[in-house]
């Protein structure tokens, strides 16, 4: 117990060692007269608080292909407007050249049903052996805990080609790309391809958290439990014998470039009506269309009729695009508050400092700097931390569990995403340290939620190196896990911001907060630094 105890003081006599040793090397080598007697420097700490001004960004349609999950259906958000999710994807059967029976004549198609589950969670099962779910990812207003709003679901047959390449690229091999919009971003997406054949009409549809139970048939008898999906069957069987069974060695089905040229998609429309709808997050590598069938042949021995139950199965594979389709009451030329939504909706621009420039401290050749940055860059300072702090000053039911802070001008996230110790497979709590979840404090008297941002590297790099003081971009975030290897999905014809994370992309919710118009200091939304200074 005592060495155990002896060991941790020496482990923190050596920490504060070596914290002394890198303060006085800190200041040593920021001093611009000379070196420093570090021997006799005696420290204060500081804080201080600086401008930041805010902008709204309403956003161009957003490149919208193949998103590591999908969205479809419609809800309306009383204080933003109204969302609308679509989706387009490619199919990929389970296998090529498949031989379904010696004799088709002996095949009968039992039914085919379309497949898409929910991203829920198990949290009770019952002595009857079913299970209850709770759905995640499922948006809209809902009558009770459990009773979602409806939407009408329409499924086609899509008669659009999906590339793979973009044949208008300056280089070879360049993906194609697709946007929210309906478009290539050249060529609009005719909608009357993606309508080629109605294949199933669903009114009045919501989602539901109960389990799937399929049953032997005539008996009670249970065959399969199923987590929620949306679970459909389709009435035509004999579009999907001659679409697939009497394909049967065919070219068509020998290969995917074949089958996505003679079946080249399933479209996923949402029917306008007056209800207030759901929309779905799904995991589109989970979806499929299975067609259940069986085939009847001649025992040889016995002259006795054997039936065999088969499946084949259409799985949402290779190319996917979401169209958004929304109606969102955006502020236009007002920035006294900050408006960020999700899938195709807005995002906040950060400006930190004072917009008044002066010439560079250190180097008169490079680029003018703020004269806050200026001030800071001929103290001797050491800073400890650097915080953004924003205030949440509105209110609606369909609020994000996170916010995302990134480099809106390199498209890259900041420096101190990437030193964050805190980072987790878990969305509502990784990289904490850098980019908080909502707190709730009471500051003088007054409850206050905010949000903070722990920039503190990012600012070092603007004063101790020379760093360029870039604009910073604010978004609603599904997962801040998703950006770690940069800012990738592009808006349309929008030079600034270039790209927009795709955490924002896949998420239709939407936030209020305190912004700043005016070049001066606002408790809406300020950036402190906490720093160590000569006496």
């Amino acid at each position: 117990m005592t060495r155990n105890y002896t060991f941790k003081t020496i482990l923190v006599i050596i920490s504060v060692v070596i914290g002394f040793q890198s303060c006085e090397k800190e200041f040593a080598t920021v001093t611009a007269s000379g070196i420093v007697d570090t021997t006799t420097v005696n420290f204060k700490n500081t804080y201080s608080k600086f401008i930041i001004r805010t902008k709204n960004q309403k956003l161009n349609p957003i490149q919208s292909n193949n998103m590591p999950v999908g969205l479809i259906g419609k809800f309306n958000n009383q204080e933003f407007g109204s969302y609308n999710a679509e989706f387009l994807s490619q199919l990929r059967p389970s296998q090529f050249n498949p031989t379904f029976a010696e004799n088709l004549d002996s095949l009968t198609i039992e039914k085919v049903v379309l497949s898409i589950p929910y991203f829920s969670r198990n949290i009770e099962t019952l002595e009857t052996e079913e299970i209850v779910y709770e759905l995640d990812s499922v948006f809209g207003n809902k009558d009770s805990s459990s009773d979602y709003k409806s939407f009408n679901l329409n499924v086609f047959e899509s008669n659009y080609f999906i590339r793979d390449y973009d044949p208008n690229a300056d280089e070879p091999n360049v993906n194609q790309k697709y946007y929210s919009n309906k478009s290539n971003g050249v060529n609009p997406i005719n909608q009357s391809e993606l309508e080629k054949n109605l294949l199933l009409e669903v009114n009045n549809f919501s989602p539901d958290p109960s389990e799937i139970q399929l049953f032997y048939e005539d008996t009670d008898s249970i065959i399969e439990r199923l987590s929620p999906r949306m679970y459909f069957e389709f009435e035509d069987l004999d579009y999907w014998r001659t679409k697939i069974i009497e394909k049967q060695g065919s070219s068509e089905l020998s290969n995917s470039n074949n089958f996505n040229d003679y079946f080249r998609g399933l479209y996923l429309n949402v029917s306008e009506d007056n209800s207030d709808g759901s929309l779905t997050i799904f995991d589109p590598n989970q979806a499929n269309i299975t067609i259940y069938y069986n085939v009847k042949d001649i025992d040889d021995e016995t002259s006795e009729s054997i039936t065999t139950n088969k499946t084949y199965t259409l799985s949402f594979s290779g190319n996917r695009i979401n169209f958004f389709n929304n109606t969102l009451s955006l502020p236009v030329n007002n920035d006294e508050s900050i408006h960020i939504s999700g899938t195709e909706g807005s995002i906040g621009i950060l400006e930190l400092f004072d917009e008044e420039l002066t010439q560079h401290p250190n180097d008169d050749t490079m680029d003018d700097v703020s004269v806050d940055v200026e001030e800071l860059m001929t103290k001797d300072i050491l800073i400890n931390e650097a915080n953004i702090i924003i205030q949440k000053t509105g209110s609606n039911a369909f609020e994000p569990h996170r916010v995302f802070i990134y480099d809106l001008e390199n498209n890259t996230v900041l420096s101190d995403y990437n030193l964050d110790v805190s980072a987790s497979n878990n969305p509502r709590t990784s990289i904490t340290n850098h980019l908080s979840t909502l707190i709730t404090d009471t500051i003088n008297g007054e409850i206050r939620h905010f949000y903070k941002f722990r920039i503190t590297n990012h600012i070092k790099n603007i004063i101790k190196k020379d760093a360029k003081n870039v604009k910073i971009g604010l978004t609603v975030s599904a997962d801040v896990n998703l950006e770690a290897n940069g800012i990738i999905y592009e808006a349309l014809d929008q030079d600034f911001p270039e790209k927009i994370p795709l955490s924002s992309n896949i998420y239709p919710k939407a936030l209020i907060l305190g912004g700043n118009d005016v070049n001066e200091l606002s408790d809406n939304v300020f950036l402190e630094i906490f720093y160590t200074e000569q006496k």
